[in-house]
């Protein structure tokens, strides 16, 4: 009974709320970013940022008000055409050559204070605390990249 109420709950919730509640593998958080970037879900999209993104996208609103300057042609086009992530170290994932970047965000309550006798210990504690860190899309470079599927 228990399997099927958690089955059903799941079921219900769409793409972008399973990604922000849950997600810490990348290449799962890109296979539904994807699809909701192909399916133009704008909102949802938006949602799966961390911000800042840059000068002009500072949050969530901006980004909606820019979504064509961020996400050129150029850009849905090698999102479309590309269905895996490059694993770049501590640097990350990335698309097709840094068109786009994904890593994790903390969300939890430890924040370590530099020079605080505990700063050390704090930033052990907070990397350990994997209930709190999900994938998120923390930058976008236009212009680069290309579709490596094309003909």
């Amino acid at each position: 009974m228990i399997i099927y109420i958690f089955t059903v709950f799941y079921s219900n919730m769409s793409v972008a709320e399973r990604l922000l509640s849950a997600e810490t593998d990348a290449s799962k958080f890109y296979e539904g970013f994807r699809e909701l970037v192909l399916a133009n879900e704008r909102n949802k999209v938006s949602e799966l940022f961390a911000y800042p993104l840059s000068n002009q996208v500072k949050t969530k609103a901006d980004l909606l008000e820019q979504y064509e300057t961020v996400f050129t042609e150029h850009l849905v086009s090698i999102i479309k055409c590309t269905y895996t992530l490059e694993h770049v170290g501590w640097r990350g994932y990335m698309l097709a050559a840094g068109a786009l970047w994904i890593d994790g965000k903390y969300f939890g309550d430890i924040d370590p204070i530099k020079g605080s006798p505990s700063y050390v210990d704090d930033i052990k504690a907070k990397l350990a605390d994997t209930q709190n860190w999900y994938m998120r899309i923390q930058g976008v470079n236009q212009g680069v990249g290309k579709c490596e599927n094309a003909s």
